[in-house]
């Protein structure tokens, strides 16, 4: 969950449920980055996935890295992926480090994500 809104100006984003609502239709952008701790040993690939339930229910993986069993000394992958979407659909941001939740570090200007609508 991403705790802190630095802007939301359709006010589609609960910072307290990490949900976003799209508020219409249309073609969407969603970038995600977070901040591995060092130290932090990553058993399966580290991914970043966008899930989206509503009019589909679909997992875009946004961004992955790293192979098994290799320990990092601090990394902070990002990335986008595009997709259409209807009004009321919800998007999450996932972070995972194989299959459970990955360690990250507390950094606001590291840890951060972005809808945005590009087309209806």
């Amino acid at each position: 969950v991403y705790n802190t809104k630095l802007r939301d100006t359709r006010g589609i984003y609960n910072n307290s449920t990490g949900i976003a609502t799209i508020p219409e239709p249309g073609m969407y952008l969603a970038c995600g980055a977070a901040s591995i701790s060092a130290g932090t040993t990553v058993t399966q690939g580290f991914r970043i996935y966008v899930v989206q339930t509503g009019s589909v229910s679909a997992t875009t993986q946004v961004a992955a890295d790293y192979s098994e069993n290799t320990t990092v000394n601090g990394y902070d992958p990002s990335g986008c992926g595009q997709f259409y979407a209807l009004a009321g659909d919800t998007l999450k941001f996932q972070f995972f480090n194989g299959t459970t939740v990955g360690s990250l570090n507390a950094d606001a200007q590291k840890n951060h994500m972005s809808i945005t609508k590009i087309s209806n």
